[in-house]
């Protein structure tokens, strides 16, 4: 027997005891174990510099031939009911591999982790921001019909599939984030609750307890006719509103002033191909440029940022203000202090408040 087993560079191995065989499929990656398919052929499935190509290849004859190309970064293909699917950041793809491998449907959904069958449906975790599970349903023709999106209260960028299992007639269903969420329901046990959530709750309460206060304290004094009492009970609940708001505030006011520019626009030819589709930043000193790419998962500027100076080595200081986190000195160079941009658009608000998406490229530009 062989293992099959692909790389980095594009190249598909045969081992067994007697050595390794190499053959090459293409210009790319072979990030993920080929498929076996139930021809005896196996499915490739490889990344490249524009998105992806899947392929059969024939071990009896050595040969390889492309079936469709799809988007980037592929997940790794199953079998299901006779049809495999495939995943990556654009499609979810059905294929009939009976003889010679052909698309059969194909539905838009960004996924780049694992497939799984859970109680008759195929789901995916969306790998984006917004998180939540896509749920399609394979028609015995092939073809695919989607469910729908669910979601819960912590989603996030998501990788690992779904495991799924019937134990004495109660089903259970065990979901994990890129966050390290982990959750496990069951058919017959209530939805857990969030502890956070339901402190976020109590703070909504107490801000609504707090601002009717505020605000019968001011009508009171204004039909008292004592405007200058009535006047200091208005700036008071102004600044507890704009208090527990502010973050809303700049986000929103950061969304209307900055025109939203795709990350491809920034995109750089010089830059590796494997950061294509990953977040990057760009530290702009003084006397030089570095650039650290290839960065996944993170959602604010500062968390990305963090992660990059800690791949370059760099210590980053940073202090606290009423405002949030701000960064002053970057591996020991303040000059007159640090600005950012995401996607080119300056930043308006504390790098720990500002979000940046799964592909957004961020810059610090020293003064």
């Amino acid at each position: 027997g062989y293992y099959w087993t692909g790389d980095e560079v594009g190249n598909l191995w045969s081992t067994n005891s007697a050595g390794a065989v190499n053959y090459s499929i293409g210009d790319g990656k072979l990030r993920h174990s080929p498929l076996h398919l139930p021809n005896g052929d196996l499915l490739l499935h490889l990344q490249t510099s524009s998105g992806s190509t899947i392929f059969q290849f024939d071990i009896q004859s050595n040969t390889v031939t492309a079936i469709t190309e799809s988007g980037f970064s592929p997940g790794k293909p199953i079998l299901v009911d006779g049809y495999i699917i495939t995943t990556d950041s654009q499609y979810v793809t059905s294929l009939d591999c009976a003889s010679e491998c052909y698309v059969v449907d194909f539905e838009s959904f960004h996924s780049n982790g694992e497939i799984s069958e859970v109680f008759g449906k195929i789901v995916l975790p969306r790998n984006t921001v917004e998180g939540g599970y896509g749920q399609f349903s394979l028609l015995p023709n092939g073809e695919l019909e989607t469910l729908g999106l669910a979601t819960y209260s912590d989603d996030w960028y998501g990788t690992a599939g779904v495991e799924s299992q019937i134990i004495d007639g109660q089903k259970f269903l065990l979901l994990v984030n890129d966050n390290a969420n982990l959750k496990l329901y069951s058919t017959d046990a209530p939805k857990p609750i969030d502890a956070d959530s339901s402190d976020n709750q109590w703070d909504t309460i107490l801000v609504l307890l707090c601002a009717l206060v505020l605000i019968s304290a001011t009508s009171i004094n204004m039909l008292r006719e004592r405007f200058q009492s009535a006047f200091k009970f208005f700036i008071l609940f102004c600044t507890v509103l704009l208090y527990f708001t502010l973050e809303e505030v700049i986000q929103s006011w950061s969304e209307l002033i900055n025109d939203e520019v795709p990350a491809s626009e920034i995109w750089d030819d010089e830059w590796p191909e494997e950061w294509l589709g990953t977040q990057i930043v760009i530290f702009e000193f003084a006397d030089q440029t570095v650039v650290s790419g290839g960065l996944l998962d993170y959602d604010t500027v500062l968390t990305l940022t963090e992660a990059a100076a800690e791949q370059q080595g760099f210590e980053v200081a940073i202090v606290d203000s009423s405002l949030g986190k701000y960064l002053v000195s970057i591996d020991g160079s303040a000059g007159e202090g640090w600005e950012y941009t995401v996607n080119g658009q300056p930043g308006v608000m504390s790098a720990e408040y500002s979000t940046v998406e799964s592909d957004s490229v961020i810059s610090w530009i020293q003064l």
